[in-house]
């Protein structure tokens, strides 16, 4: 059975002086089934070598092609982002061992600080009782 909205669009494109492979890759990229607008097309009366050459091939919309071509270079973005990110994270890393030696360095400092007043009570005790007996004298 041929299927009619295709032969009548055949036709339609026919009588407006359209060529028939014109008018049949029109049919064909609006998604029609190309084996459907070739059995239009011979019951028209026009048999064509462009489907019998590319029996397998279909066609995309324009649209499609775009949107295959915006994916792909959405791929090669990501791509590059997560090289980008890799990169970002070590010099990150490296930053974050110099901050943490930093602060190892400190709390070293504050250990050896804690310890000192441990062995040197007396003495600071004594230190601090001369520092407030002369804030509170004057």
């Amino acid at each position: 059975m041929v299927n009619e909205e295709i032969l009548t669009s055949l036709k339609n494109s026919l009588e407006r002086g359209e060529d028939l492979q014109t008018a049949m890759k029109i049919l064909i990229n609006s998604g029609y089934n190309p084996k459907e607008v070739q059995e239009a097309s011979l019951f028209i009366g026009g048999a064509t070598s462009y489907l019998e050459q590319k029996p397998e091939e279909y066609f995309t919309m324009p649209n499609e092609k775009k949107f295959v071509k915006q994916k792909t270079e959405y791929k090669q973005n990501e791509k590059i982002m997560h090289q980008e990110n890799v990169n970002t994270k070590k010099s990150k890393q490296k930053n974050s061992y110099t901050f943490e030696i930093f602060l190892l360095i400190i709390l070293l400092i504050l250990i050896g600080f804690l310890i000192s007043l441990i062995f040197y009570k007396e003495k600071v005790i004594e230190i601090f009782n001369k520092i407030f007996n002369k804030i509170l004298s004057i």
